[in-house]
């Protein structure tokens, strides 16, 4: 097995980018409920991103 400097997926830098919109919009003080139905997930999820994003500082 070879360390290689590819990442393995190139989706977590978009998912890292749609979070922090998500969580932008949140705090523009947009719905989760309209933010889960834009992005096509659900208001649960819409609520982890945000409380992961606040608990970050």
């Amino acid at each position: 097995m070879t360390d290689s400097p590819i990442p393995v997926t190139d989706l977590i830098p978009e998912l890292e980018q749609r979070n922090r919109m998500i969580y932008e919009r949140f705090l523009a003080g947009e719905r989760a409920v309209d933010l889960a139905q834009a992005f096509g997930i659900s208001v649960r999820r819409v609520n982890r991103l945000v409380r992961r994003y606040q608990s970050r500082g």
